[in-house]
């Protein structure tokens, strides 16, 4: 008498064998912004010797989707939610039953927060912020250099999609629970290079551009470094994307390179 295939078998081989072993595990899909959020960029770790720290890191993240390398598709969650990467620590953002094998590839959005997005570990006020302002991505920290200290209130409605990212983590055991990390790079946002493997923090061109003095940095103030002025920013280099033409387009497109996979794993972006 054969023996009956069960749903996970017929599945397995409806996706092919790559992905799969026998039996079915779970896998836990977690955020996290490293200690740069966490505590602080370090002036070491900044071209031009500034201290950034934050105060307040909200992030909108959704429509994660698991996949193989040979195409195999897996669980996807749909929702969105928003996460405080100033908490120490992974945060989980869903954990999904999924066949046991390697789950090496994963796609995730940073998407602008809706009336339906949740909270992840976000408080009920953080969350609903985000949901009245249709924010992706909503900063507050302070850089400091010597006697100078400047501060920043910047809230962004970009929507990025990462795709293809790379996980190692991801390998499932029946039985058991893996995890693999959406990891989030605030150093991004700091960058002087839009494409350059090579690109540096830096601060002092935002610093400068505080031209009433106040000690905040808004994000119309980096609107206003436009033209000759932005053009002049020595170290700065736009690539391939020439419609940016001003500092708060610049630092905007760098919001959108923030997500990687596993700590250093790579993701390609759809702008």
């Amino acid at each position: 008498m054969r023996k009956k295939l069960g749903w996970l078998s017929l599945w397995c081989l409806g996706v092919g064998l790559v992905a799969c072993g026998p039996g079915e595990g779970k896998l836990t899909m977690q955020v996290w912004g490293e200690a740069f959020i966490e505590d602080k960029i370090p002036a070491s770790g900044v071209e031009d010797g500034w201290e950034i720290v934050f105060s307040k890191f909200l992030i909108v993240v959704g429509n994660v989707e698991m996949g193989t390398a040979a195409g195999a598709k897996g669980p996807s969650v749909a929702e969105s939610k928003v996460f405080n990467l100033r908490e120490k620590g992974e945060q989980t953002f869903a954990t999904v039953p999924i066949a046991a094998g390697t789950w090496d590839r994963l796609a995730y959005s940073v998407l602008p927060a809706n009336a339906q997005t949740q909270a992840g570990n976000a408080s009920a006020e953080d969350t609903q912020k985000m949901k009245e302002q249709g924010y992706s991505i909503y900063l507050e920290g302070t850089a400091t250099k010597d006697t100078q200290k400047k501060s920043f209130v910047w809230g962004f409605k970009t929507d990025t999609r990462y795709t293809g990212c790379k996980s190692e983590r991801a390998v499932v055991q029946a039985g058991a629970t893996a995890k693999t990390q959406m990891t989030i790079h605030a150093d991004h946002f700091f960058y002087d290079d839009l494409e350059s493997a090579d690109a540096k923090v830096r601060f002092t061109a935002i610093a400068e551009a505080d031209k009433d003095g106040d000690g905040k940095v808004t994000l119309e103030e980096l609107a206003a470094v436009s033209g000759a002025a932005f053009a002049g920013l020595s170290n700065y280099g736009v690539g391939r994307f020439s419609q940016v033409k001003d500092l708060r387009a610049f630092v905007e497109h760098l919001s959108r390179t923030l997500g990687h996979i596993d700590g250093e794993g790579h993701c390609d972006v759809k702008l």
